[in-house]
């Protein structure tokens, strides 16, 4: 009979934990399915007939500032900045300016990152068939593009756009992936970012995953959420890229609004405010009217272990 112990991943911010991860493991040494014990604590839903704009920089990417102890969200091509109660702080509406249009054809902002007061926006060109991936940053202090931006290298690995982008300051890396049918996480060196041709590195993963909307890092592992049927939460070990489900946010959808009959899975964030760690998932829901989906609302849901 073997006895069980508790390994833990745990997120660090100004020296302090703010997330752990619970991973039961046998005393020989073999892992047993991770046993979050996620808690959905409540939802906010910003409507786009009530708060159109608020509705639309919030509609794709969220992530949380440690430094100013705020949060970041994206839209399709804005930013919007709030405080712990989702209280707008500023926007930019019109984050991609003409240049990197002009240059990169961009017409659309994925799930954002935040690193040293910079946000990490990922671009795509939707309209011109996904040709020109690219990351750029943006001052957090007031949205503004600052000039840095890069080309990701666009191959069997990155050919069907960036939706999302994610930074693990631990490593000094930057984390990407396609869309669909990924079998490698795409791995950058942050010092060869803004030099050049990022150096890309690869790791494969377990098993391949597809319609990753955000990913974001903890400890040795990169969290992603995807827009399957169930809209899972995955972890991807960043020493093996062994793949592991955590759970699902369809399970949840259910305790929101009843009156939505569907949900695009989109942001995912880690952070902590006065009531301790919290993950927070962000989803856009449709509603039927007159026969046609149509999109009407951005919900969060704040989970807590």
């Amino acid at each position: 009979e073997f006895r069980r112990v508790l390994f833990r991943s745990v997120i660090y911010g100004g020296g302090r934990a703010l997330w752990n991860i619970g991973t039961d493991v046998t005393t020989d040494g073999s892992s047993q399915q991770p046993k979050p014990g996620w808690a959905l604590v409540n939802t906010n839903e910003f409507t786009l007939v009530n708060d159109p704009e608020i509705a639309l920089t919030r509609s794709q990417g969220i992530a949380f500032d440690m430094q100013s102890n705020s949060i970041e969200f994206s839209g399709r091509t804005g930013l919007n900045t709030t405080d712990l109660n989702f209280n707008s702080i500023k926007s930019n509406t019109v984050a991609i300016t003409g240049a990197i249009h002009s240059t990169y054809l961009s017409d659309h902002i994925g799930c954002i990152d935040v690193y040293q007061g910079q946000i990490f926006v990922p671009l795509e060109d939707q309209v011109t068939g996904y040709q020109h991936p690219a990351i750029a940053t943006y001052d957090a202090n007031n949205l503004s593009f600052t000039g840095q931006i890069a080309a990701l290298p666009l191959d069997v690995d990155q050919n069907d756009g960036v939706p999302w982008v994610a930074v693990d300051s631990g490593r000094q890396m930057v984390y990407t992936m396609k869309y669909q049918n990924a079998t490698k996480l795409n791995m950058f060196t942050l010092s060869s970012w803004w030099n050049g041709v990022p150096v890309r590195t690869q790791l494969n993963l377990s098993q391949p995953l597809s319609f990753v909307q955000c990913g974001k890092v903890s400890g040795n592992y990169l969290y992603t959420f995807g827009d399957d049927s169930q809209m899972t939460v995955n972890m991807i070990d960043l020493n093996t890229g062994t793949v592991t489900p955590v759970f699902h946010l369809a399970d949840y959808v259910g305790q929101a609004s009843t009156t939505h009959r569907s949900w695009e899975a989109e942001g995912l964030a880690f952070f902590t405010d006065g009531n301790g760690a919290s993950l927070h998932l962000t989803a856009i829901s449709s509603k039927s009217v007159l026969g046609l989906s149509t999109r009407d609302r951005v919900t969060v849901f704040n989970f807590k272990q």
